[in-house]
């Protein structure tokens, strides 16, 4: 993908925007505290901020790292259906059609608990970023009320919500393909999460 982008616009490899540059910089640089704190350039105008499932479980040690190099961050925490948040992960490992390395779906199931624990994972990010800086959505609200739910995201940041991007909000991005999870499936990723979720 890199080198497709250099052949149609190699311009953009010192171009303005430095897209490729920057995909460079990420596949093959050093990614040490300096790189990552490179990423939030301090801008008075603007946030920044990054995503993903995967920051919500990790150990303690790298919440602490996270929480000295940054420690005046906002944290936002989606929580969703432990059974949507299994199964959605489930969809990405059988694109091709089988578990993979796990072999089954208990398997996964069983990877994807193994030493977690929605609670403690809370209260381990609220114990280092404080309650005041930690916002836990339900991932429901965001199906069912996108605005409210971008609103409600707004007032945590103190940033006031933009109207023209109400249409915006309420677009699926990034939407998982077909894959509809069959109940008793369902059933056995509830009974194997029930611990996680108190």
């Amino acid at each position: 993908i890199v080198a497709k982008g250099i052949v149609n616009r190699p311009s953009r490899l010192l171009g303005s925007d430095g897209q490729v540059r920057r995909d460079l910089s990420y596949l093959f640089g050093r990614h040490d505290d300096q790189w990552y704190l490179r990423q939030f350039p301090a801008d008075g105008a603007k946030l920044t901020g990054e995503i993903s499932p995967q920051y919500f479980f990790l150990p303690e040690e790298q919440i602490a790292r996270i929480a000295q190099l940054l420690p005046g961050c906002k944290i936002l925490i989606s929580l969703r259906d432990p059974v949507g948040w299994i199964w959605s992960f489930a969809r990405m490992v059988m694109k091709y059609g089988s578990f993979g390395r796990f072999g089954t779906l208990e398997n996964f199931v069983a990877a994807r608990l193994e030493g977690k624990s929605f609670a403690g994972s809370i209260m381990m990010w609220q114990s280092y970023f404080g309650t005041d800086h930690v916002k836990v959505l339900i991932y429901d609200d965001l199906c069912n009320e996108p605005w409210s739910y971008y609103t409600d995201i707004c007032a945590f940041l103190g940033i006031e919500p933009d109207p023209t991007r109400k249409a915006l909000v309420s677009q699926k991005v990034n939407a998982g393909q077909g894959g509809l999870i069959d109940p008793d499936q369902a059933a056995f990723i509830r009974r194997a999460a029930r611990s996680q979720m108190e």
